[in-house]
């Protein structure tokens, strides 16, 4: 299975590692900077190019892993779909519901397979706790607590004004996902925003009952620091994950609360990776392997992302 990289940067390299840890023939990866391109020889990827159209006539990929900035993947990917190339992409899968669309109607137009890469959905300890829970179908709520930095987005990284605000689709969107993927998708949720005024002193949430009878709520706040928190609940047993890579079950019976890490490894490899990419494999490889990761399995928590986006900014 021959694989390339499109936008080679620091999490490019983590999605390079669990490939390589599951035989997965890297060959090229592209790059619109010579930075992003010595760092992939730096990688040990030899063929380096800078028109990811031409890398993919030339090299002929049995799979594509786009890795380009967020405001950047939804423009990308929509000019590679039509290659009919399977491909992981990293999340957002658009910065709107109209992009987001688009590109499902392309790749039911090609038929072409794309997973997203929300890797919190792969994480190894949410699915020992559903397990340790008696599985899905006695998780009875779903609790999210998340938060964002906009000043360090505007003074370290430069962001302008219009991409701090769609940080929501950016990186947000992992915890709205964790939630609505979960806790299930809530058709009538109810939706909170306030905004304290300049520097983006924003504050959201949303909850609902989901069409699988959980209870689901999500909490953000990017006024001051929240560490990233989620809780599963079950009849007599509440699993705390903060921080998100931890697990901690609380029993009705017991004093002490038991850590249920002890048996999920992953190594070295970023959490959920493995898993994540063990999908994508198999997707590609497999000709009846159902995708559950697809674009159109982001519309729940894209939907909330977009309300979200508009209440604030206007």
């Amino acid at each position: 299975m021959k694989l390339v990289i499109i936008g080679f940067g620091n999490i490019a390299v983590k999605h390079l590692e669990v490939a390589r840890h599951l035989n997965m023939e890297v060959v090229a990866s592209c790059n619109r900077s010579e930075q992003g391109n010595a760092l992939a020889r730096e990688q040990g990827i030899e063929r380096t190019y800078t028109d990811y159209h031409v890398m993919i006539e030339q090299e002929k990929p049995d799979a594509i892993l786009v890795c380009v900035s967020f405001e950047h993947i939804f423009s990308v990917c929509k000019s590679l779909i039509p290659y009919q190339v399977p491909m992981l992409i990293e999340k957002p899968a658009g910065t709107s519901m109209d992009e987001l669309y688009q590109l499902i109607e392309a790749a039911n137009t090609f038929g072409t397979k794309v997973q997203v890469a929300m890797n919190r959905r792969h994480y190894a300890n949410i699915h020992a706790a559903i397990e340790h829970a008696g599985g899905w179908d006695h998780i009875t709520a779903v609790d999210v607590e998340w938060s964002e930095t906009p000043i360090r987005l505007l003074e370290q990284k430069g962001y302008t004004h219009e991409q701090v605000a769609r940080i929501i689709y950016g990186n947000s969107i992992h915890g709205i996902d964790m939630a609505t993927y979960f806790g299930g998708a809530i058709e009538e949720p109810t939706i909170q925003t306030k905004s304290f005024g300049e520097r983006f002193r924003w504050y959201m949430q949303f909850s609902g009952i989901s069409t699988q009878g959980r209870l689901v709520s999500f909490r953000s706040s990017w006024d001051h620091p929240v560490p990233w928190k989620m809780v599963l609940s079950a009849e007599g047993k509440r699993y705390v994950l903060a921080p998100l890579e931890t697990c901690k079950v609380f029993l009705t019976d017991a004093k002490e609360p038991i850590d249920i890490m002890a048996d999920v490894n992953e190594g070295s490899l970023k959490a959920g990776f493995l898993r994540q990419m063990t999908a994508f494999k198999n997707l590609v490889e497999l000709p009846r392997f159902e995708n559950h990761h697809d674009l159109t399995s982001c519309i729940p928590s894209m939907e909330i992302a977009e309300k979200f986006y508009r209440n604030l900014y206007r």
